[in-house]
């Protein structure tokens, strides 16, 4: 009998030490590293219209949502840009900043032809499409009036 009660002790103990043990363990991460291609239009910014590749590389959650950075590439009527910025998003939409390098050509929208400019552009989504804001400080070319230029426009896709 009192064997009995020492392994039935013992067995007790045991299993607290597991279940204590176990306790204190960190569960597995929900994020997975991932890479993500986004594609869309932007229009009404300095250039007119262009379309866009952006490739993220970052973690996706539970739920299929992103966060990480991008490098973008967009190249339209009238201009095209290349930016690198951190990115999110969502089944229901998105944000992203970005450090761009710009440079207008042919009949761009707000700026003369010809110039570079370097800027920093916010985007904001909703269900695939929403507003886009950025600020550049031109770095080559002599247009007047186009030193810093505000650029507001409507992206779509993401």
């Amino acid at each position: 009998m009192r064997t009995a009660r020492y392994i039935s002790l013992a067995t007790i103990l045991l299993a607290s030490r597991a279940v204590a043990q176990d306790s204190t363990a960190v569960p597995p991460s929900p994020l997975k590293p991932a890479a993500r291609v986004f594609a869309g239009v932007h229009v009404f910014g300095i250039p007119r219209a262009a379309l866009g590749l952006w490739l993220g590389l970052g973690t996706v959650g539970l739920h299929g949502d992103f966060a990480g950075w991008a490098v973008i590439l967009e190249g339209g009527l009238g201009g095209g840009q290349i930016g690198f910025g951190r990115v999110a998003a969502s089944p229901f939409g998105g944000a992203r900043l970005q450090v761009s390098v710009l440079r207008s050509w042919k009949d761009p929208r707000l700026v003369e032809e010809d110039q570079t400019f370097l800027g920093l552009e916010a985007q904001l989504t909703l269900i695939a499409i929403g507003p886009r804001v950025g600020l550049f400080k031109r770095l080559t070319g002599q247009a007047e009036g186009d030193s810093f230029v505000f650029s507001l426009g409507l992206a779509a896709g993401f």
